[in-house]
């Protein structure tokens, strides 16, 4: 028998807890590689983007099979950094990472779509 059970729930109920999940998500996309990012996208063009394994190689078979080369067996003190570099442009890799982080991105134009969609492919 547990010695303490916990029953957390967050102060407006569980659209707060999804907001603030996505909120956080979103947060971790940015071009600074932090301490809990193990992976740098560079772009075509623009700046290199940081993101995690974990979470692309849950939707790319090619980035998971990619990433089991770099992974640690063993006595492994930290996981290595991959850089990828992508032969699309900065601002579809960005709405790419928001659509897998946060399940949308916000495209203004018909071409925006287009290249979504292409990269996506």
């Amino acid at each position: 028998m547990p010695q303490i059970s916990l029953n957390l729930k967050p102060p407006n109920g569980i659209s707060s807890h999804q907001d603030l999940i996505l909120y956080q998500a979103a947060q971790s996309l940015s071009t600074q590689p932090g301490k809990n990012s193990d992976l740098i996208i560079v772009p075509r063009t623009g700046t290199p983007l940081v993101s995690h394994q974990a979470v692309l190689s849950t939707v790319s078979p090619l980035l998971a099979t990619l990433f089991k080369q770099f992974t640690c067996t063993g006595d492994c003190i930290s996981k290595r950094t991959v850089t990828v570099h992508l032969d699309l442009d900065h601002v579809t890799v960005e709405n790419i990472l928001k659509v897998v982080y946060t399940g949308k991105a916000v495209l203004d134009t018909t071409v925006g779509v287009d290249c979504l969609k292409a990269g996506l492919d």
